[in-house]
């Protein structure tokens, strides 16, 4: 997939760039690019790729790695709705770690109901707290927004938070970012966006055919056709889902009003080396949100490569000790 999108720069756009940037784009840079011009250190967020298999997650929790102990650690998504980038640092975790994925049965109406629905989820795995929460980029918008649910339960049932390059104003940032402008630019934006974590397209033009499209429902369809087309995939109607939920994820994302401070006296933020988020402060605005100091802990790497080797290992030790586990 990153293969197929450098070449198309390189022929097309005369844009030469490494891998690793390759797979920072993001559809509105995807749109600078076609002027030739582009600086890469502004690249929003790593652009995830998926596969077929990982299009419509049937499963709510699903265990991360094959540990049994009394603690435990929930790691919430990314925008993909998937965990399976999560798996290296859980495997380096010395507790059992379940990821939580976005499903049919999620909520799209907002990140409170999200993160209640969320909260409802994990509780079958455990039945109560000091619970762990993980959030990876923009599950950690989504993990916030949990760590303020469970400190409101009374005893406080929060155990830890760490929020790997990622916060409630990334997110925000991120989102807004697909979602700026007018409806139908936020419509266009969110399915380009979507058709590129797994094929290659042509930003103008699948650009200039959503403009000419009606109506959110028709660029659902369009987006459909695009994917089952190109893709490989046997199922519309699982696209389709697909497709709806992203633009939920995105506009939930967008929307979110955070609603109060986190008390918890240790947040941790693991924050990339080569962040793309500097608009959002040197700790991500956690500050703003939480009424003890944030702990910043660097990582090297970008936002997709610090879950893997030694960034991924880094964190988990890191975790771990925090955890006496």
């Amino acid at each position: 997939m990153g293969v197929e999108v450098k070449q198309k720069l390189e022929r097309d756009y005369d844009i030469h760039m490494t891998m690793n940037n390759v797979r920072a784009l993001t559809f509105n840079k995807l749109k600078e690019l076609e002027g030739g011009v582009v600086d890469v250190t502004e690249i929003e967020i790593v652009q995830e790729y998926l596969t077929k298999d990982q299009l419509k997650p049937s499963t709510d929790i699903v265990v991360l790695n094959s540990r049994e102990s009394d603690k435990k650690i929930f790691i919430i998504h990314p925008i993909t709705g998937v965990v399976d980038s999560l798996k290296t640092i859980a495997s380096h975790l010395k507790c059992a770690v379940y990821g939580i994925q976005y499903t049919s049965c999620s909520p799209a109406t907002n990140m409170n109901d999200l993160a209640k629905f969320y909260i409802e989820k994990l509780q079958t795995i455990q039945n109560t707290g000091p619970f762990h929460v993980v959030g990876y980029s923009y599950g950690a918008a989504v993990a916030v927004e949990m760590a303020l649910q469970l400190e409101a339960c009374e005893p406080i049932q929060l155990g830890s938070l760490n929020l790997l390059d990622g916060s409630p104003s990334v997110v925000k940032n991120i989102t807004h970012n697909e979602t700026r402008g007018s409806m139908d630019n936020a419509e266009n934006n969110a399915m380009c966006s979507f058709l590129l974590m797994f094929i290659p397209i042509d930003p103008k033009q699948i650009s200039e055919e959503f403009n000419l499209l009606p109506n959110l429902d028709s660029k659902v369809k369009r987006t459909v056709e695009e994917l089952f087309s190109k893709g490989g995939f046997d199922n519309k109607e699982d696209i389709d889902g697909a497709v709806r939920a992203y633009w939920a994820r995105l506009w939930m994302g967008d929307k979110y009003k955070l609603n109060g401070k986190i008390s918890l006296n240790h947040v941790r933020l693991f924050q990339a080396t080569e962040s793309n988020f500097d608009s959002a402060g040197n700790d991500y605005g956690l500050g703003e949100i939480c009424k003890m100091p944030v702990e910043v802990i660097k990582v090297y790497g970008n936002h997709r490569t610090i879950l893997e080797g030694e960034g991924a290992k880094q964190i988990a030790d890191l975790i771990n000790q925090s955890m006496n586990i």
